[in-house]
């Protein structure tokens, strides 16, 4: 898309201005401020600067791991999460100045706004929070794209009793994917995605949890409801990190050598599944790592609408890509011979059936979209199905000096 980081390849070497910045071992065991040095220094020429994000999480990356006590802990915590243990839509009334919110629409910007979130709690019985709210992201966040962009709310910091009883127990603050533009196709597109969000849980556990609801936004002005729609909540990713016994790690262009490379490849065959171009490990697009304790990073994909799987109307592939629709598919991983494939793609066919099923039940999604996605899916499956087309697509268009 021309108003966002163009999801290209980038060469990766232990030389020239592809270099890692840092080499993850080094900035793991040195001090913050050795580990600012390098990474400021080994910026390319033209990069932007190191963000105040990058060094806060260069001090986390600096310490040492909990003992296996705390990261247990942690991780049943994140587990346990009660917003994710159903897959029930979540019916909600979320209140707020949303002329105002919307009209904030610079990207950057990270101003709040007072609203009022109402749910059912643990117990089922409605829990009223006041909540803070912006508007998150960058196309859907464009006015000539969406008329409701995607929402992120915040909780608050004070007494938490009626957070402890709401089903946000234990959260900061979560993503909101909300439906962009009014019809219903657009409440279509909100189902798409989330369902694109469950394959990806189906074939790998490095994916995040979502949960589908429905929200009844109301104008804080005037008390009227402005929609009903469909919408769904993304689990952090650091709760993510935590369920996977690691920690988030900021840190871009790495290189190849510092992945999981069948977690890499997993997430690549996802993308490839879905028509999903519009992201990049190297400059951290649609795109977090998760550190584990061996220091291997392992890519996990979020933001699914700019999919051939979802295809809303403003889904484009980037130019630099050469694709004229999202549903052309483009492998856009790690080249490996198809030997090293099969495994991966085993589990994808073992998976076959839960994925049609996966679509077949979801009782929000219409006729038209089930049977949209369904040919689409089946496709991905013959291509890794036919050892032919299997190395023409996955293999042999790939180029080895890039990733």
């Amino acid at each position: 898309m021309n108003d966002r980081s163009s999801p290209v390849t980038h060469v990766c070497s232990s030389r020239g201005r592809g270099a890692v910045v840092p080499r993850l071992a080094a900035a793991c065991s040195v001090a913050i401020a050795v580990a600012t040095v390098v990474l400021v220094a080994q910026q390319p020429k033209g990069a932007s600067p190191v963000t105040d994000k990058q060094r806060k999480n260069l001090v986390e990356l600096a310490e040492p791991w909990p003992d296996a006590a705390a990261i247990a802990k942690r991780k049943a915590d994140a587990e346990d999460r009660a917003l994710f243990h159903s897959s029930e839509p979540l019916e909600f009334r979320l209140e707020a100045d949303f002329r105002t919110v919307q009209r904030d629409r610079d990207p950057t910007s990270t101003t709040v706004y007072p609203a009022t979130l109402t749910a059912p709690g643990a117990d089922g019985q409605p829990v009223t929070l006041q909540v803070q709210l912006r508007g998150r992201g960058i196309l859907r966040r464009n006015p000539r794209t969406c008329d409701f962009p995607p929402l992120r709310i915040e909780f608050p910091k004070g007494d938490k009793s009626d957070l402890k009883r709401s089903l946000f127990d234990g959260i900061k603050h979560i993503k909101l994917s909300t439906h962009c533009n009014g019809g219903s196709d657009f409440e279509q597109y909100v189902v798409r995605e989330y369902l694109a969000y469950r394959t990806y849980s189906l074939v790998t556990p490095w994916s995040l949890r979502v949960r589908l609801a429905k929200g009844t936004y109301v104008d804080a002005t005037n008390g009227k409801t402005i929609a009903t729609k469909p919408a769904f909540f993304i689990e952090k990713e650091e709760d993510l990190a935590k369920r996977m016994e690691g920690r988030v790690a900021v840190l871009p262009r790495t290189c190849l050598a510092d992945h999981d490379i069948d977690v890499l490849t997993q997430a690549a065959l996802f993308s490839f599944l879905i028509g999903h171009t519009d992201y990049s490990v190297f400059t951290l697009h649609n795109t977090f790592l998760v550190q584990a304790q061996d220091k291997k990073l392992h890519a996990v994909l979020y933001d699914f609408d700019v999919t051939g799987l979802v295809d809303p109307p403003y889904a484009r592939p980037s130019r630099v890509l050469n694709l004229d629709s999202v549903r052309d598919r483009l492998y856009r991983g790690p080249c490996r011979p198809v030997e090293q494939l099969e495994p991966l793609l085993a589990t994808y066919r073992s998976k076959k059936d839960a994925i049609f099923d996966l679509y077949a039940s979801e009782p929000e999604l219409d006729s038209n979209s089930k049977q949209q996605m369904k040919e689409y899916v089946a496709d991905f499956f013959d291509i890794i199905t036919d050892k032919g087309r299997t190395a023409r697509k996955l293999v042999g268009t790939c180029n080895k000096e890039v990733w």
